[in-house]
């Protein structure tokens, strides 16, 4: 299953109808990818053990960079990285 793009099922709305299991099975791999995106997505922080995230977005034709800290956050699956609120005050030490 590609972890960038959701599942796809072909012909769903008629094999929705005719099996409403089609439906149920679509739901389950649909909560499986997004699982999975979100674990790749998401960085555990070796330091401060925050959960934390980069955010990009455009703006006036530039890319801005910010961050999304989450304290209370299950850690399990994540990948463990130092962030950059960390970097920062490691580099001022």
């Amino acid at each position: 299953m590609n972890v960038n793009h959701p599942p796809k099922v072909k012909n769903f709305k008629e094999k929705a109808k005719n099996d409403p299991t089609v439906r149920d099975k679509y739901i389950k791999k649909l909560h499986s990818w997004d699982s999975k995106r979100t674990d790749n997505k998401l960085k555990l922080c070796t330091k401060c053990k925050t959960v934390w995230e980069i955010c990009k977005r455009t703006q006036n034709n530039k890319t801005v960079t910010s961050y999304n800290y989450y304290d209370d956050f299950p850690t399990i699956g994540k990948r463990r990285e130092v962030c950059p609120k960390c970097r920062v005050q490691a580099d001022e030490s």
